[in-house]
């Protein structure tokens, strides 16, 4: 695609003006010599794409440098692709993307842009991956806190009829500070597949930078003017709390999604970033939220009727023979009081007996997921001596060819077992996430296992605080928030 006839600097004017974001760093998605697809920030000690290094000590270290020209050039002439954050530094936004996959993407786009043309909207529909991929870009007026953004992402699903179609479709921004997931800018010839803007009639558009030129966002209002929220609800809390679309008429879904995103009015922070788009997950006709939502609490206003259809176990005699010190009974309390959550404290402090206490609490068959071998057998060690149990009597699922006991197992929750797990965990009354802080299986795989889990009672232990966490987000939804916190530093015993 050549822009032969336009400067540099007018192209990146051009650019800037529309898909304003945070400019600093961006993204550049290339190839790499071997033919590795790379991903990396802009580092400012590197002289371009082709010669960014993965283990660049300036990347690492957060030594970024600002976009120019040369970089739209690149993008445009399929050098690398270019990849902006929604969200600039103060957290607001000009423009929210609808990232759309699965069959025939671009079929979704013609509701989307009626709605758009309905609301008063600006917007563009793009097409990438040669027709496997579409996006609409809907622009603003001004720039807008980047939770207003997400809601007008959501408000124009909403009003096109196609809260079914979630699954397919991955809104942008995800973050209300900070980062959150780039947006590559459109435009592009690279990976051997073309970016391309359309009109109406899903036609490509011959002259797109006039297009951008002439663009002119409208200050259109997406949110409704009163919560359009139904009196009464109907969920079924399954390990994931599902909620019948059939009972969310209009803008009901868009407000049950912006009351699970936004907890509070004045919130600038979403519920979740990495996690957002999952949080949005639809099948068979019933919206899926992760299980440690609190919905009572999130719809003060609605006579909520909640089918608990959790998973109990068989029951187990277990005895824990040491005493609780005062801090440990304060945390045993906590997550009691709470229905789960998450206990947080040093090395060496003690979170191994609030865990056995808690197993022997609830009696029930129980599953404790680790992040690696060591680990796993570290906690097999522990629940023998700790409940005086024989030795076949704890089971230990390392490996394809391992069988559980059913009655109290651990296991391995890691990038090589995480899908292995599935069909493991859904029979357990109790599971615990031993050491979470440390899990390094995906999101995706993580959301997948717990997506499987129907325990009545899930918690964790975590000897840093999750928010710190690579899954924090994850676990903040699955398992809930951190009930009890042990301030210090890392005992010696």
């Amino acid at each position: 695609m050549a822009f032969s006839d336009r400067t540099a600097e007018d192209i990146l004017a051009v650019f800037g003006r529309v898909f304003g974001g945070r400019s600093c760093p961006f993204t550049l998605h290339y190839r790499s010599f071997s033919g590795r697809a790379v991903h990396r920030r802009s580092c400012r000690s590197c002289a371009g794409a082709l010669l960014m290094r993965a283990d660049c000590a300036h990347c690492r270290g957060g030594s970024y440098r600002p976009l120019d020209g040369s970089d739209i050039l690149n993008h445009i002439n399929g050098r690398a692709a270019v990849g902006i954050y929604p969200a600039d530094e103060n957290g607001l936004c000009r423009f929210s993307v609808l990232e759309i996959g699965g069959h025939a993407p671009a079929k979704l786009l013609v509701p989307l842009i009626e709605t758009c043309e309905a609301l008063g909207a600006a917007c563009l529909p793009e097409v990438y991956q040669g027709g496997q991929s579409a996006r609409l870009w809907v622009f603003f007026g001004k720039a807008i806190p980047a939770r207003e953004a997400l809601m007008a992402g959501l408000r124009v699903i909403s009003e096109a009829g196609l809260m079914g179609e979630l699954h397919r479709i991955s809104l942008l921004p995800t973050a209300g500070r900070g980062y959150g997931r780039p947006a590559v800018l459109p435009l592009y010839d690279f990976g051997g597949g073309s970016s391309f803007f359309l009109d109406k009639e899903l036609e490509p558009i011959d002259d797109p930078l006039s297009l951008l030129e002439n663009l002119a966002p409208a200050e259109a209002k997406f949110t409704p003017k009163k919560p359009a929220l139904p009196k009464k609800m109907k969920a079924e809390l399954c390990g994931q709390l599902y909620v019948p679309l059939a009972q969310l008429k209009g803008d009901s879904a868009a407000e049950l999604m912006r009351a699970c995103c936004f907890p509070e009015p004045d919130a600038g922070e979403f519920n979740t970033t990495s996690a957002l788009t999952h949080l949005f997950s639809v099948t068979a006709g019933r919206l899926i939220l992760p299980g440690a939502l609190d919905l009572r609490a999130l719809l003060p206003n609605v006579r909520l009727r909640l089918t608990d259809s959790r998973t109990r176990g068989r029951r187990l005699r277990l005895k824990a023979s040491e005493p609780l010190s005062p801090w440990q009974s304060e945390a045993f309390a906590a997550v009691l009081r709470a229905g789960g959550g998450v206990v947080t404290a040093p090395l060496g402090s003690g979170k191994t007996a609030v865990a056995r206490a808690l197993l022997a609490k609830y009696g029930r068959t129980a599953l404790i997921l680790t992040p690696d071998r060591v680990t796993a057998e570290r906690w097999k060690r522990l629940l023998i001596e700790g409940f005086s149990l024989k030795e076949r009597a704890v089971g230990l699922v390392l490996n394809d060819g391992d069988f559980p006991t059913g009655r109290i197992d651990v296991a391995v929750l890691n990038r090589d077992a995480g899908l292995r797990l599935t069909e493991t965990v859904s029979g357990y009354g109790t599971v615990m996430l031993a050491d979470c802080d440390r899990l390094s299986c995906t999101g995706q795989d993580f959301c997948a296992v717990m997506d499987a889990v129907c325990a009545k009672n899930v918690f964790a232990i975590s000897a840093r605080p999750i928010e710190g966490a690579r899954l924090g987000d994850y676990i903040r939804l699955y398992v809930g928030k951190t009930v009890y916190s042990l301030a210090g530093g890392f005992i010696t015993l």
